[in-house]
């Protein structure tokens, strides 16, 4: 069944199409490969007085860039200001791929600034497509630069993000740049997740000491005493205890809580400790449990 037909069915059966079923028709034809009927479709929702949307100009870009017709899908930016539609992200990225994909970098670089100027952020793919651009052109230095602009505007790149740096670098037989690029994201890679497995051990840390702390009756909650001092020592099995030195004040006559912090390579623990009163009065602090080797600190 022809569109034009599909159309005067639902007109029969009552149904008023609008701009999404324009939109859709359109799509079909441009993902088809096939410009010239998604073209005249958004024609024919003109003339029928349908305002197209930023999706409808999004997907007659798309097909323009697919034809190599850069140049018509960059006009539609122009064309848009009359039905009062602001481009985004989006249309601008995809009309960039199609410069990228004629070998054009600087009409493509040209549309990047100018999203710079209207007030749009270049995202992800925006970048990843520039990238890949350049890696066709044969000029992986200036893929390079754009990964570098991308981190100082706070865009993250992704491993696909700095693959396509390296495949750059390999369209011009430069392999030893290629793992380059590949060696500094894998020591990155490693820095963060030291620094995700430090993160988690601090607030598996914070999580027990909130839980002992509203556990605790109000006499014994705990109070970090004025000196404390830590030590170190590693364990025959590879782990290290913290040891921690207490300058115990004068005035220290109730019996309260301690809690041991116990460091491990791995994670930290707690566990609390009742201190005598004899212990207090003698001022005597045993410098090791039996378990773990870790002073107590007293409050």
């Amino acid at each position: 069944m022809k569109v034009d037909q599909a159309l005067t069915l639902m007109e029969e059966f009552g149904i008023k199409p609008d701009v999404v079923t324009f939109s859709t028709i359109m799509n079909a034809w441009s993902s088809a490969g096939l410009i010239y009927n998604c073209e005249e479709i958004f024609n024919d929702m003109v003339k029928a007085s349908i305002e197209p949307d930023i999706h409808a100009y999004s997907i007659l870009a798309k097909g323009y860039a697919r034809s190599g017709q850069s140049q018509k899908a960059e006009a539609l930016l122009t064309s848009m200001s009359k039905y009062g539609v602001q481009p985004n992200v989006v249309i601008f990225t995809t009309i960039i791929s199609g410069w990228c994909a004629e070998g054009n970098m600087d009409r493509a670089i040209r549309l990047y600034e100018k999203m710079h100027i209207v007030g749009i952020s270049p995202n992800l793919k925006t970048y990843e497509t520039l990238i890949w651009g350049y890696g066709e052109a044969k000029l992986p230095w200036k893929a390079e630069e754009l990964l570098n602009t991308m981190e100082e505007r706070g865009v993250v790149p992704e491993t696909s993000t700095v693959q396509l740096v390296a495949d750059a670098w390999r369209s011009i037989g430069s392999f030893k740049e290629a793992n380059r690029i590949l060696s500094g994201s894998e020591e990155e890679c490693e820095l963060d997740k030291q620094f995700d497995s430090d993160k988690i051990s601090v607030q598996s840390l914070e999580r027990i000491y909130t839980k002992q702390k509203f556990g605790a009756s109000p006499s014994n909650l705990l109070q970090i005493p004025d000196v404390v001092a830590p030590h170190s020592e590693r364990t025959t099995n590879g782990n290290i205890r913290s040891q921690m030195v207490v300058q115990v004040s004068d005035n220290m006559r109730n019996i309260t809580t301690s809690m041991f912090f116990i460091r491990t390579t791995n994670s930290y623990g707690v566990k609390a400790h009742i201190v005598s009163k004899q212990q207090i009065q003698n001022q005597v602090v045993r410098p090791f449990l039996d378990c773990c080797g870790v002073v107590s600190i007293l409050c």
